[in-house]
């Protein structure tokens, strides 16, 4: 299991289940900064920058190569969402780009996983049935109050996500599995 929230697993000691929790930060952006101080000079001159580089990254790819070194469920966040167990692939297709603009989405995110995961059964699925959520609640949550800011909207996204049940669900996921 890959969490950016390692300190809230204090009292696991690193483990859940028997399985260690790996602390890997937070989202795109900071992996963006790793990237950009790691990147030669001639890399950053503006014309072969790390944006071009991360924008033509294959973020499924990541997701695989982190979930088979680690031995877990890795979920990469973004326009799609990509999530693997190092021999399956899922990539969900909901959200809004209202939710990079909330303080707070990847946690709550975290938390629809978890508690996903607490159910039992398959990993992966509950990976994908919890980042699947927040992208329908925020497609419900902008149609709501996205054009109004992001006050409206966050306040709109907690009450999609109170409201979302099974049937809306189904009716709204848009998952692939690969």
């Amino acid at each position: 299991m890959i969490d950016a929230h390692l300190h809230l697993w204090d009292k696991q000691h690193g483990m859940v289940d028997g399985l260690p929790v790996y602390d890997l930060g937070g989202g795109r952006s900071q992996f963006g900064s790793v990237v950009r101080q790691m990147t030669p000079a001639y890399i950053n001159d503006g014309v072969n920058s790390v944006e071009r580089l991360l924008a033509n990254m294959d973020f499924a790819q990541v997701a695989g190569a982190v979930a088979r070194q680690y031995g877990c469920v890795a979920a990469v966040t973004g326009a799609v969402d990509f999530l693997s167990d190092g021999e399956r692939l899922a990539a969900v297709h909901n959200g809004h780009p209202m939710l990079s603009r909330v303080t707070g989405t990847g946690c709550m995110t975290t938390a629809l996983v978890g508690a996903m995961a607490g159910v039992g059964g398959d990993p992966l699925a509950a990976a994908v049935g919890g980042v699947c959520c927040m992208g329908i609640a925020g497609e419900l949550a902008y149609g709501r109050a996205g054009t109004t800011g992001t006050g409206s909207f966050r306040t709109a996204l907690i009450d999609a996500l109170s409201l979302l049940d099974g049937e809306s669900f189904r009716k709204r996921a848009k998952i692939d599995e690969k």
